[in-house]
């Protein structure tokens, strides 16, 4: 039996128009961002030495803070899953969205341009800012349009079918998608490693289940607390364990780094254990709830502003991340980067909400929204 609103915890609920926004799951949406940016310091900075290569106390702790945080983008995918399962796609939103994404493909690239930080921009980078979606100018982006846009008809099957319904097809799923690459150590010919609109569908059915009848495996706050930090600790002894063979033996290479990859059942595990330590969390403090809802209408300009193409692999030398590997200053300046690129991903989609905002009370566009 689906679960009743009435049985949810209020901070869950929502109206019978939109979604209400709740401080609980907008702190998950800012942690994941915050994830995001780990991720790429770790990855683009060169932190994630090679096996091959002597580890320095640095290495640990980067390959401990990936592991931690790789339930991002999963974790991101079953939110929309948990609130758009009971919602209506607009075609405003999707479009939205995509204008969203050309004020930074197109602004960044003017703004580098401008200052002569982009000595080559050819036709090709061109296209690639004036068509992001379809030249997967950010994959993450590029795979969650296509999701809105299958979301009507996802959300037309799932009225259509029973748990037991839905559980089998997510088994079936997971059994060609998930299941074999997590147990063989061998590489799936299939597997795009979750970065794709398939991995992503999957997982917001799964978002959606936990709304419609709940997991029972992840009863309470405490338990889901023990078993993200278990998988997570999963994650990280199993990236050893093969980096380890693959120094001695030379052999599974492709394996090493499979647990971080977002379809690995246990990636998966983790991030649903860490969304349901938010599902139970409640935010008391009236200021710190401002300060949550105030921040998260923005965190998505974090991410297309950092990851935007001609700066994905600049701003990593700009913050010098790569000599970070054996200095003693590594957490500090870890922490410190986070918290200066999310802060100016946030001031730059202020900005840009700003703009929008004002040209859309422009006569021209208003009378083209009627």
């Amino acid at each position: 039996m689906k679960q009743s609103a009435m049985n949810e915890p209020n901070e869950y609920r929502t109206t019978s128009e939109k979604t209400v926004r709740q401080p609980n799951f907008e702190l998950l949406r800012i942690l994941c961002m915050l994830m995001v940016v780990s991720l790429h310091y770790l990855s683009k900075g060169g932190l994630l030495f090679s096996f091959q290569e002597d580890f320095t106390a640095n290495t640990w702790i980067a390959y401990l803070l990936e592991s931690f945080s790789v339930v991002a983008v999963n974790s991101f995918v079953l939110l929309t899953g948990f609130f758009m399962v009971n919602s209506v796609l607009r075609a405003r939103k999707v479009l939205g969205l995509v204008a969203q994404i050309l004020f930074y493909t197109l602004g960044i690239s003017c703004i580098l341009l401008f200052v002569g930080a982009v000595p080559e921009y050819g036709f090709y980078q061109f296209v690639n800012d004036i068509l992001p979606v379809q030249m997967e100018h950010y994959w993450f982006m590029t795979a969650y349009v296509l999701l809105l846009l299958f979301t009507p008809i996802l959300n037309q099957a799932l009225k259509s079918m029973s748990e037991k319904n839905l559980r089998e097809v997510l088994f079936g799923l997971l059994l060609f998608f998930s299941i074999p690459k997590t147990i063989l150590p061998v590489s799936v010919t299939i597997d795009q490693k979750g970065y794709d609109v398939i991995w992503f569908l999957i997982v917001y059915l799964i978002g959606a289940y936990i709304r419609l009848y709940g997991i029972k495996l992840f009863k309470d706050r405490k338990r889901s607390v023990t078993l993200y930090f278990g998988a997570t600790i999963l994650i990280f002894g199993r990236t050893l364990l093969y980096g380890f063979v693959f120094r001695m033996t030379g052999r599974f290479e492709d394996q090493v780094q499979e647990a971080f990859q977002y379809n690995h059942f246990l990636n998966l595990f983790a991030a649903i254990a860490f969304f349901y330590i938010f599902y139970y969390f409640k935010v008391k403090n009236k200021t710190i709830q401002k300060m949550i809802l105030s921040l998260s209408p923005y965190v998505l300009g974090v991410y297309l502003l950092h990851e935007q193409l001609q700066v994905r692999y600049l701003w990593t030398s700009w913050f010098g991340v790569e000599k970070m590997a054996e200095s003693p200053l590594f957490i500090p300046h870890y922490i410190g980067t986070l918290i200066f690129l999310f802060l100016a991903g946030v001031i730059v989609e202020w900005f840009r909400q700003m703009v929008f905002n004002f040209v859309g009370k422009t006569p021209f566009l208003r009378s083209l929204q009627r």
